[in-house]
């Protein structure tokens, strides 16, 4: 199957709403989950894979909650809730840093 992925040349339809469908078989053999990049190279479009761990804290997330004491379904709950509030976070963070950039004398002082 790889082989067929690698050489697909296939053309696909855009909707109205400018939308486009990558077939299933590319985006499980890409590994792409539930976001993209896309970026422009002269005329073509780029689009790849955002790899959903990235921003995996998942063992950090389940530690804690287990020394919390949680189990079983409320675990589960408990952990899908958080891990849903990880990325938003950290976007937060990025938006924060570029509103307030650092300096390196910020950091280190005038010892540089």
């Amino acid at each position: 199957m790889s082989a067929d992925i690698l050489e697909m040349d296939k053309i696909i339809s855009i909707s109205s709403k400018n939308q486009i469908t990558i077939p299933k078989k590319l985006m499980e053999f890409l590994g792409f989950g539930k976001e993209a990049r896309i970026k422009t190279d002269g005329n073509s479009l780029i689009i790849t894979p955002l790899k959903e761990d990235n921003f995996n804290f998942s063992d950090l997330i389940l530690e804690d909650l287990i020394n919390e004491g949680y189990e079983g379904k409320d675990l589960l709950n408990e952990f899908k809730k958080r891990n849903s509030n990880v990325r938003p976070a950290i976007n937060k963070m990025i938006e924060e840093a570029k509103n307030n950039p650092v300096t390196t004398t910020d950091i280190f002082g005038d010892d540089l």
